[in-house]
């Protein structure tokens, strides 16, 4: 509901048509030579694509990559040898390889090698159950400065987050070495030490009661970007658990970090997550710090309150939404389809229906009703575009879109499915290549064109112009 002006006069406009509008489409380039080598091999070798120097060389061999002259011969033997050291590669015989737990974890989590080893330095030290100084260390990470937050001259001027961190210092005490440097060096904080500073206070504020208009105010940055934010820093602590999983470290440590994860992914406190985890329609971050300061912390709880005093809390509008869904959740789980519900069932496994609810997009899963956010939306809908267009339905990310940001937004389109999959099924597979696909044929997936054809994104439409072929028209 904000407006934003992107052209200050009529020069600007015509400038940004000509690129934007009416500019040439992008050539194909190599995607490869994008890629560090070393995650590139970790990638070949925990998929079981290869397991040797030979067998990698003849995969890159055969790609776009190679034949617009990426250079690879003589540098895979040397890689691998240093993932060997590295232990995320191990020898199994002759020059075959193959891929440790700790390989395995950091090509599933989708972080690079970089990364993994910054994680690794920090799970080795003292165990440091302290939020603050995880987000400090996860920023300082090789994909965590790609998280990245603009300081006006005031906030540089008038050392606000420098401030606010002696504060905590003094009252929490921090155990981490490289804040406790940082608050004792008595210089001045650099500009990229405030830009760490601001964005690990502004997590931490994040799962606190505070709400997201007075984040805004505090840190002078709009929702979307925290939240944006919020989801990567999600990823990488829940990396950081994951490996933590991997090298045995203290089972506290590890709980603490996936905890920490998912109260970053939602914006609450422990309280709230339980709440949050459910992905109540229409429950948002600050309608759950209500309903926690309200006592109302649990589905049970809420679904045994009377909708007047509901109304005190939350807006009227939400209310019966929320007791309709609650009403299909038991001792505070989702009902599960039943084996004869699934067979008898009038809409096909996954339905498209597309119709817009606030800023999300309607599917139906199993019959499931499940309101997705735009880009999780266009992300499942290439996903079956591909079911249709390709012969086993394999799509690769970056036919998705361009960039590295891939592994993050489909890490958050199964986080939005999870609550909703039969246990032990999974609806989105990867063939550790970069490439995914539905686990479910073409014949069980659907659309309903009429709603899908009002889709705000044109690159919406392109894709069920294919779909289409295949399938009869499903009317609103």
């Amino acid at each position: 509901g904000r407006s934003i002006i992107l052209a200050y006069d009529q020069f600007h406009f015509d400038s940004m048509w000509e690129e934007y509008v009416e500019g040439k489409e992008d050539k194909l380039l190599p995607a490869l030579s994008q890629i560090e080598m070393d995650n590139l091999i970790l990638d070949f070798v925990a998929s079981g694509s290869a397991e040797s120097v030979t067998q990698l060389e003849n995969q890159i061999s055969s790609t776009l990559s190679h034949r617009c002259g990426f250079r690879f011969r003589g540098l895979i033997g040397e890689r691998i040898e240093r993932l060997i050291d590295l232990k995320i590669l191990l020898r199994q015989r002759d020059d075959l390889v193959f891929s440790s737990e700790l390989g395995k974890t950091i090509a599933i989590k989708g972080i690079s090698i970089r990364t993994a080893m910054d994680i690794i330095s920090s799970l080795n030290k003292e165990n440091d159950l302290n939020q603050l100084s995880w987000f400090f260390d996860l920023l300082e990470t090789h994909d965590g400065k790609s998280i990245y937050v603009n300081l006006s001259f005031g906030e540089i001027q008038s050392k606000v987050y420098e401030r606010e961190l002696r504060r905590r210092a003094k009252e929490e005490g921090f155990s981490n070495q490289k804040v406790r440097d940082l608050l004792e060096n008595g210089l001045s904080f650099t500009y990229t030490q405030q830009r760490k500073v601001k964005l690990s206070l502004l997590f931490s504020d994040w799962i606190s009661p505070l709400t997201t208009l007075e984040l805004e105010k505090r840190f002078k940055l709009r929702s979307g970007y925290i939240n944006q934010a919020a989801q990567k820093m999600s990823w990488l602590l829940d990396s950081a658990s994951g490996l933590a999983r991997a090298l045995n470290k203290d089972s506290n440590l590890f709980h603490f970090l996936k905890n920490l994860s998912l109260k970053v992914q939602f914006g609450v406190g422990d309280e709230g997550l339980g709440l949050a985890k459910l992905r109540l329609q229409g429950l948002g971050r600050d309608f759950i710090w209500r309903l926690v300061k309200s006592g109302l912390s649990s589905p049970e709880k809420i679904k045994n309150t009377k909708p007047n005093d509901l109304k005190r809390i939350i807006p009227e509008s939400h209310i019966k939404r929320l007791k309709n869904t609650l009403n299909g959740w038991k001792g505070g789980k989702r009902r599960r389809k039943s084996s004869f519900e699934l067979k008898n069932r009038t809409l096909p496994r996954l339905f498209f229906d597309g119709a817009p609810v606030k800023d999300r997009f309607l599917i139906f899963l199993d019959g499931q009703r499940i309101t997705l956010s735009a880009k999780s939306f266009s992300y499942l809908l290439k996903l079956a575009w591909s079911a249709f267009a390709k012969e086993k339905g394999w799509l690769h990310k970056l036919d998705l879109e361009s960039g590295d940001n891939q592994a993050k937004y489909i890490y958050r389109l199964k986080r939005e499915l999870a609550p909703f999959l039969n246990k032990g099924w999974t609806l989105i597979q990867n063939n550790r290549l970069g490439c995914y696909r539905l686990n479910i044929p073409k014949w069980e997936i659907e659309f309903n064109f009429k709603n899908l054809d009002q889709h705000p994104d044109a690159e919406v439409k392109n894709i069920l112009s294919f779909c289409r072929k295949d399938k009869e028209v499903v009317g609103g």
